[in-house]
Parts: structure tokens; C-alpha cells; sequence
């Protein structure tokens, strides 16, 4: 770790800015992702799947929002879906892919049944962002600035180089905009190097990023005397990159080999990420609020309490959708998305 440390201080200078434009092209990338790739069809209401016969299932409209698109073009709760632009609806997907098809705006024909009777009409195409994945990205490209800024000030300061880092791996976490599927067709899952390398980039800035957070506050604005423990920055790097090597062997061996179904390994994998680095972002919190009580320069007070406050504001926020998204329906999303634009 030291010889890699002698190296990474030698050329520091000369590859900062190089890998910061490689990371700000990633963020971008996902950026285009988010609104060009990934936004889900949105007609403002729910599809509800229940059985019609013994080896069927429909699609009925409920939660129809009142003066939403679905609304205006004489939809109505209980209906149910028969097609759309003529192609039958078998599958939910189907349904999602078909308007993907479509740009936002564009009306789409839908074909509907109510009392044993067939209506067609006109539904406007409303696309629906991925708020969380936008506020990642956002996110990313805020911290990668500040921290080229602040670690080109002082290239060799052991807090701005972490504080970079930071940003180097919430660039790479950004990476899961690319590797979105529900209901949608994503072309990154047409080229499987493609993939394997986006699921690579993703998983390195997820394993690594939550350490590295406390890392920071661990050393921010002042140092806790138990970090001067040598052993315990080693558990910080040595930690999560053993669990890139064993995640990485599993995958390779399950994942990409196709030997298991990886919808519900994503899934867990999504969730322990999320829980880990929600962790170290409420301990990190917690040590930059005992670091701040510990000050008595009053400048320094000042400069930190607007950091305090603004770093518990983004905590606030991220508790807030995380409730909202366990407590309320389902519909919510679809219906008042506005609800959740408090993460960005």
C-alpha cells in the first residue's frame, strides 16, 4: 500500500487532470442516459394485472389522475388495456417498450375495454425521469469539480486528495444510470463487454465510496486521535477491496456466465450498497457534528456550521424519499413525482 501511495504522490500532478476528464465524460454519459435512455413512460395512472381467464392476465387502468393525460383521453378507472398503437399487450413490458418508442409529446392510440366494448384513443407520451439516478449524477459533477479545484491547490494535502476521491467514486456509482432496464430497452445490454464494464465501474465506486466518507470525516476538519491508529486507514481500503474481489469472482463465475438470474442479485446487491453507504453517511454526519463541537476558533465554527447544515440537509432529504417510498402507494411516483424531487 505504501509503494502504491509513493507512486500515486509521484504522478499525481500529471494524471489529475486526465482522470478527472475521463470521470466528467462518465458523468455525462450518464446524464445522456438519464434523459435519453432511462426515463420511463408515464401516463398517469397505474396498470393493475389481474386474471381474465385461467391462462390470462389483463391490464386495468387504476389511480387514473385526475386531468392527466390517461384522464383527458377518456380513461377511466376499471378499464382495461388492449393495446396500444394496434400491438397487443400480453406483457406489462411490452406496454413500456411500445411508448419508448415514442418521444414525449407524440400521442400514442390506445386501445381499451369497457363494458365488453372496444374504444381507441389518444394518450400524450409523457416521459418520467430517474430522479434518484439525476441527483447521483448531479451530484458527482459537483463534487468532481470541488475536488479537482481543492486538490490542485494542494496536490500532496491528505484531505483534499480523499475529498477528490470522493468524487472519483460517486462518478463511477453514478454508472447504475447505465445499467437500468425495467421496462425499457437499453442498448448497453446489446454488447456484453459494454455491460460487464459499466457493472464494473458501478460496483468500484459502491463498494469503495462509503469508506472513503468516513475516511473524510474521520479527518475532517480535524483528525480523531483513534485514526492515528496505522491498522485502522488499512481496514478502510483493505475492506471494501476485498469485497470487490469476492463480488467480482461471484459475478463472473454466476453473472456473467449466465448460470443464475441476476434481476434478484441486483437486487440485493442494490439494497446492501444503499444500506452501507446510508451508514457511513449518518456516521459521517455524526463525526463532523462532534469534530464541530470541538472547535474554538471562531472562524473556523462558522465556515464548518455552513457545511454541517448543509450536509444534514442532504441526509433530511434522503430519509424523506426513503419514507416516502415505503409509506405512500405505488401511484405517487407516476401521479405526483414532484414529491421526490427534494433528493436532487
Amino acid at each position: 500500500m505504501e509503494k502504491l501511495e509513493n507512486i500515486l504522490t509521484k504522478y499525481r500532478p500529471k494524471l489529475l487532470a486526465p482522470i478527472t476528464l475521463l470521470l466528467l465524460v462518465l458523468v455525462l454519459i450518464n446524464f445522456y442516459f438519464v434523459f435519453e435512455i432511462t426515463p420511463l413512460p408515464n401516463d398517469e395512472c397505474m396498470w393493475d394485472p389481474r386474471d381474465v381467464s385461467k391462462d390470462s392476465v389483463g391490464f386495468f387502468f387504476e389511480s387514473v389522475k385526475f386531468e392527466g393525460v390517461a384522464w383527458n383521453a377518456g380513461i377511466r378507472d376499471g378499464d382495461q388495456l388492449i393495446a396500444i398503437n394496434d400491438k397487443n399487450i400480453k406483457y406489462l413490458h411490452e406496454a413500456s417498450l411500445e411508448l419508448n418508442k415514442m418521444d414525449s409529446g407524440d400521442s400514442a392510440k390506445y386501445s381499451i375495454m369497457r363494458n365488453d366494448q372496444i374504444i381507441e384513443t389518444k394518450v400524450v407520451v409523457k416521459k418520467l425521469i430517474q430522479l434518484g439516478g439525476f441527483a447521483f449524477a448531479i451530484l458527482a459533477l459537483i463534487w468532481l469539480a470541488v475536488g479537482f479545484i481543492a486538490i490542485k491547490a494542494k496536490p500532496q494535502g491528505k484531505t483534499q486528495i480523499v475529498f477528490f476521491r470522493i468524487g472519483m467514486m460517486l462518478a463511477l456509482y453514478s454508472s447504475f444510470n447505465l445499467l437500468l432496464t425495467h421496462n425499457i430497452k437499453n442498448p448497453i445490454f446489446d454488447y456484453p463487454p459494454l455491460f460487464v464494464i459499466a457493472d464494473q465501474l458501478w460496483s468500484i465506486g459502491a463498494i469503495f465510496l462509503p469508506f472513503l466518507i468516513l475516511q473524510f470525516f474521520w479527518i475532517f476538519p480535524n483528525q480523531f486521535a483513534f485514526y492515528q491508529r496505522k491498522w485502522i486507514e488499512k481496514l478502510l481500503f483493505y475492506i471494501p477491496l476485498s469485497a470487490y474481489v469476492l463480488i467480482t469472482i461471484y459475478k463472473t463465475v454466476f453473472i456473467y456466465s449466465g448460470k443464475i438470474n441476476p434481476l434478484k442479485f441486483y437486487g440485493m446487491l442494490r439494497l446492501d450498497y444503499l444500506i452501507v453507504l446510508y451508514s457511513a453517511a449518518v456516521i459521517g454526519l455524526i463525526s463532523l457534528f462532534v469534530n464541530y463541537l470541538k472547535l474554538e476558533n471562531k472562524k473556523d465554527r462558522v465556515s464548518i456550521f455552513t457545511i454541517l447544515v448543509s450536509y444534514t440537509i442532504t441526509i433530511l432529504a434522503v430519509v424523506y424519499t426513503l419514507i416516502l417510498t415505503r409509506t405512500t402507494d405505488s401511484s405517487v411516483i407516476y401521479n405526483q413525482p414532484e414529491y421526490f424531487t427534494p433528493i436532487i
